[in-house]
Formats: C-alpha cells, structure tokens, sequence
C-alpha cells in the first residue's frame, strides 16, 4: 500500500538453469627402480590444472538462480610423493616416504558487477542464502565470496613391520607441517535481508551486518603449524582361525588459531593497547588425543553337516567385531571465521532501528535507509560481532562398534550382514554465547540491545557442547570376477541423531544454532545427514564373443565392456522456518548465522513421513502458524521434514580393440544420471516466503554422456 492505495504484485515461484562447463588438464610422471633385491624406490608427480563455470558437483558450488551471481573457480595442484622400501631381515621391513602438496584455488565472481551490491535477501519473495551455492536465491554475489588460498603440505611418513611367531607388529609415525595463505574476508559488501517487497521498495530491512578491517589488519591470513601422528599395532594369531587386533594411535594436531596472535599484535599496537581489541580466548594445543583399536576375526570352523553345518557351510562363515577411537579434525575455517570478526574486522549488526508495521498488520523493528547506513556502520568496540572458541576447544570424540557376520556361498559369491554404531562426543556446536534476555522484545542502547552480557556485542562461541549417535544395519551381496562379470549390491538401514550437524548451515533448511540459546537439547532430533534408507549397486560385464579379437569382425564385435552402478536414498531431513523473530531470541546472533526461529505446528499430521508433494497437498503452509512476540520460539520440531529422494542410476559402454601385442585403444561412453531423474534438493522452508516448499526450483540434476578416446602403449 503506498499512499492509500492498494497495488497487487505478483510474485510467482522462482526457477531457473545455468550451463555448467569444466576444464582438467592432468600430467602424472611415474619412476620405479630396484636397487638389488631388498630395496625399492618408487616416485610419483602430479600436475593439474582445472577450471570450472556453474554449479557442477564435488567441483563447483555456484548459484543458478537469479542469473547474474554464479561464479568460476581456477585451481592448480602439484605434488611429488617418493617412497623408499626396504627389506632389512626376514622380520623386519621399513617404508619411509616423503611429499609434498602444493594446491591453489579461487572462487571469483563471473559477472563483477555482482561484487559492487550488498547480499540482498527478500524473505516473501523466496530470495534467501547469504553464502554462495546453488540453493542460494538472493541478489548479489555470495557475502563469503571472492576468495582464494594457496595451501602447502609436507609430509615425511616412516613404518616399520616386524613379524615373529604368531606376532605381526606395525609402528609408524606422521609428521605433516601445514602453511595456509588465505584471502577470506566475507561480508565486506555487507548483508541486508527485507521481510517482504513492501519493506524493500521502502529500504526497511529487517536484518543488516557488514565487515570493515580495522586498522593494522592483514590483507592475507598466513598460517603455519605442524601435526605429529603416531601408531603401533599387533595382528596376533591366537590360533589358526582367531586373530586379534590390538592398536593404539596417538594425534597431536597443530592448532592454527595460535597463529592469529601474532597478527593481532598489530591491531593491539594500532588501538593503542587497548585491552577489547586484545584476542582471546586463545585454546593451547590438543595433547590428549588416544585412540585404543580392537578388532577379532574368527572362523568357527563347523562341521560340514546338518543345521550347523548348513549355516556356516564348515568353514566358509566368519565373524567380525571390533571397537575404535576416533578424533575430527579442527578444520582451517575455525579459525578463519575468527579471522574474520573483532579483534580483525569490525563486524557491525546492530545498527540503529525504529518501529515499522508490515502489510499484515504487525509491528516489528527494522534499519530505516539501510543500503546508506550499511556504508556508515556505527563502530563501538562493546557492540561488534565476534567469533570465539572456547578456552578448551579439542578434538571430537568418535567411538565406534562393529560387528559382522561373512558367508560364502561359492568361489566368488560372498553376502555380509552386519551393524555399525558410532556416538560422538564434543561434538562442535556453534552457540550464541551472548542471547537476549528471556521477556525483552524491544531491543535499544538504553537496555544494551536486550543482550544478557552487558557492553559486549553478539557473540558467536565454537565450543565442543554436541552429540550424537549413529545405529545401522548393513547388508551386501557380492560377486567377484567370474567369466567376465562382477557385480554388488549394499544396503544400509540406518539412524542418525544428533544436537547439531555443522557448525556452517548445512542449508537453507537448516541454521547452524539452536532457536533457544536457554535450552540448545530441543534441538536434538534426526541429523542433517540422516539417511534411513540407502541401495545401491553395480555390475561390470565384458561381453562374451570375439574376446580374441582374431580377424576384422573380432576386432569390431570384440572387447565389448557394459557396466553400471545405481543408488537409491531418503532424502535430507530439514526444518522449517519462521522467517522472522519477534520475540528478538535470537537477535544478538541472527546475523551471523540467520534466523533459526522455527513456527507452530497447526497439524497433527506426521509431517516427518510425508514427501513435500504429500505435505503441499495436505495444505502446505496452512500446516504452520508463525510465532508473535508473546511467544519466544516455536513448537516445530528441528529436521522434521524430508526432501526428495535419490535415484540415479549411472551407465557406460567400453571398448577396447587391440593394436598388435602391447598396444589397446580404448573408446568409452559414460551416461551419469542415464534415466534423466529429476532429484530435488531441498527447498525454501520459511513458512512465510512465496517459495516455500518449491522443491522444483532446486537443481534436480540432469543426464551427462562424457565420451573418451584412451591410446594405452
């Protein structure tokens, strides 16, 4: 409405598609000599240049829709690996290898107008996702692009076996130095999000942050550390047919968050020792890092006859079991985020805002003329956002069960039935270490923005508070080679629950914090990564006729190769959303994360065994009801919805023809996604965008045929 006048805009649902292209040049150098009979050198040399357009799996994560905002990513990686064996004894056995990997990437923006705009999010309009990927909708470049890293690693890798009697022992020790030189500064353009069309014609956002350096900031981050790995194991053969399996490895990860200190000292010196703009907390090095491993395998050893004899066959059925430990490792964009936020960076979301009412009659807080104060954020070291990790940051903890039971059938016909469990302790969970007061919804300076830690600014914490549990049941089918053919079949029935999957947004499904920072164990439920269902399979089939090859039809009907491999999967578990927070919960951290505030159920329909069809039928967003200020969070529970499936299944035919004796060209056809399925991603869920549960505006992927010529001499 503007001026008392009404104006209907449509606003349709939002789709699109995007031509992908992809470039991989590879050169690989290979050595090997003997130097008598008891050593070995053995050399390798890899050099690879790719460059990649669009959104193309495992490659390229670019956004499709808009047009306009995708980007490319050029990478170049070299490494050189050499070994060096050595038969010392009939006992005794060393391997010493040393590499090193040299890798480099950008991901810049295809159109560089894009990079001269905030990232702009219109909630009704489905135009949402700060980061770039091919689910984000919203105009301009992604915040957390450009960027780019050179990353070094070098390795020197020993192992020694020594076998006595019934005793095998394996030692060994990994020393690896890591050096990181990154460009990563997101939300230098700023960030602005408008609930509606309404609120953007008139500039209200309702939700604005952008990053400035402060001074004394590098341009690049340079890290530097070493990790010290080490083992020892035992395969003792107990008796013929029991083994046991005893290990124990020892992890000593660098930590690259104690490189920032040094390039905090210059900010420190540039704010005249002013003691805010000092880092910390600073965690020390994780020295506590053991991992106990026990494994069995036992061939009972039966009689051939009666039921005993028909169950394990005598001796074709074998047991296994083992136990393990398990750590994660703390990845570089930790630090990163903290990189990139005070003590560095002046990171501003609290701007000043004023009361506006929606076209619904509601009122809410909002930045009047945000595009102009995003240029001219108010700096006050008490209120700016930070990235921290808790004083005690480590490692997770996995601890992994197994259990398995093999049976041979025939020669090559194998079926396994088993059960894997693994619980995570320590998990990393992102947390907002600074929520708003329970009861305080309207947020001014007078009350210090509602924040529960006065004078300081919203505050992300990495602390290692998460968990999670993981049963499945495993069972596959397995033919070896045999007259030309092979082939598997695997399944896997499984649940995976947990407080939080990441501590990024896995996706616009789900915001990597809890909507109640007061009670962050609501937020247990099914993993982003929960998949109870999977299938899959493959064959490998040389046809039969003409293997020879022998005169001009043999060399045409001969060398014929099918082969085939297939996957049938749940879909991904995501939450809805509200998309907006007018109880202000989560106000001191929204941000930086987003709005984790979930809605109402108005159903007592089981929406987490429904498809998005069954849900859009049932009555769609009618399901939910948003929250009001009267109410702090909703009663929708997290990951309670599913998207769309997989089912793809892959093809290729091959053709090898015969050139004299050491010579073979080979011609292939490779069909990925051979039926053309359309696989949905996972949809808008805000219960309040016109795009909610538009599975159809996602990728769903498309058939690729890649056709190649091998000349093998």
């Amino acid at each position: 409405m503007r001026n008392g006048q009404t104006f209907v805009v449509p606003v349709g649902a939002l789709t699109g598609s995007q031509s992908s292209t992809y470039d991989d040049w590879q050169t690989s150098i290979r050595i090997d000599h003997r130097f008598g009979d008891k050593h070995t050198l053995n050399g390798r040399y890899l050099y690879q240049d790719s460059g990649a357009l669009g959104s193309i799996p495992n490659v390229a994560a670019s956004q499709i829709t808009p047009p306009g905002f995708s980007s490319i990513v050029p990478a170049r990686t070299q490494g050189v690996n050499l070994q060096f064996a050595s038969v010392l004894s009939p006992k005794w056995i060393n391997e010493v290898r040393g590499a090193f990997l040299r890798s480099a990437s950008a991901t810049l923006a295809l159109d560089p107008r894009s990079q001269s705009i905030p990232s702009i999010e219109v909630v009704e309009l489905g135009l949402r996702g700060f980061n770039a990927g091919p689910t984000r909708t919203a105009i301009g470049l992604g915040v957390n692009l450009p960027q780019n890293q050179v990353r070094n690693t070098y390795q020197l890798q020993d192992n020694v076996s020594y076998t006595t009697g019934n005793h095998a022992w394996k030692f060994g020790a990994d020393i690896r130095r890591n050096q990181l030189h990154q460009l990563f500064k997101p939300t230098t353009r700023g960030l602005l999000e408008y609930a509606s069309l309404d609120f953007l014609v008139k500039d209200l956002a309702t939700r604005a942050n952008i990053n400035k350096d402060l001074p004394g900031t590098a341009r690049v981050l340079h890290n530097d550390w070493h990790d010290f790995f080490f083992f020892g194991q035992d395969e003792w053969k107990v008796r013929p047919n029991l083994t046991l399996t005893l290990g124990l490895r020892y992890e000593n990860p660098g930590q690259p968050i104690q490189d920032l200190v040094d390039f905090n000292k210059p900010v420190l010196a540039a704010a005249n020792n002013d003691p805010r703009f000092q880092l910390r907390p600073v965690p020390g090095r994780d020295n506590n890092n053991f991992q106990p491993r026990i494994g069995f395998n036992w061939n009972p050893q039966t009689r051939s006859s009666g039921v005993i004899g028909w169950l394990t066959g005598g001796d074709k059925l074998v047991l296994r079991g083992g136990y393990t430990r398990t750590h994660d490792y703390a990845y570089t964009n930790i630090a990163l985020n903290i990189w990139s936020s005070f003590p560095f960076v002046a990171a501003v979301s609290s701007f000043p805002t004023i009361a506006a009412t929606n076209l619904q009659g509601q009122t809410v807080n909002v930045v009047a003329n945000g595009f102009t104060v995003l240029q001219n954020p108010p700096f006050n070291p008490n209120t700016v956002n930070r990235t921290i990790v808790d004083e005690n940051f480590h490692m997770p903890v996995y601890d992994s069960l197994s259990f398995e039971v093999q049976r041979e059938f025939t020669r090559d016909l194998v079926l396994r039935i088993g059960y894997v469990g693994t619980k995570g302790t320590g998990l990393f969970e992102s947390v907002d270490a600074n929520p708003t007061l329970v009861g305080c919804t309207v947020a001014t300076a007078a009350n210090n923005f509602c924040r529960s830690i006065p004078n300081q600014g919203p505050t992300r914490l990495r602390t290692n508070s998460g968990m999670s549990i993981y049963h499945s049941l495993q069972a596959s089918l397995e033919k070896r080679l045999s007259s030309g053919f092979s082939a598997g079949l695997h399944y896997t029935y499984s649940s995976f629950i947990d407080t939080m999957s990441e501590i990024f947004n896995v996706s616009s499904g789900e915001i990597a914090v809890a909507q109640n920072s007061y009670n962050r164990r609501a937020d247990r439920a099914r993993s982003s990564f929960d998949r109870p269902h999977r299938l899959a399979g493959n064959f490998v089939y040389e046809l039969p006729w003409f293997r020879e090859q022998k005169g001009t039809t043999g060399l045409v009907l001969g060398g014929w190769q099918l082969n085939s491999q297939f996957s049938l999967q749940s879909g991904s578990p995501f939450t809805p959303l509200n998309g907006s927070d007018p109880a202000i919960a989560l106000a001191s951290i929204s941000s930086l994360v987003g709005n984790a505030i979930r809605p109402n159920l108005n159903t007592t329909l089981d929406l987490s065994s429904m498809s998005v069809e069954e849900i859009l039928q049932a009555g769609g967003r009618s399901l939910f009801s948003t929250i009001t200020a009267a109410q702090r969070v909703g009663n929708a529970g997290r990951n309670i919805l599913r998207s769309d499936g997989i089912n793809n299944i892959d093809f290729g035919i091959l053709k090898n023809t015969r050139i004299g004796e050491n010579q073979r060209l080979q011609l292939r056809a490779d069909f990925f996604n051979f039926t053309n399925s359309r696989d949905f991603g996972i949809p808008d869920s805000t219960v309040t965008s016109a795009n909610f549960l538009n599975q159809w505006g996602t990728d769903g992927g498309n058939r690729r045929i890649i056709v190649g010529l091998r000349y093998v001499f």
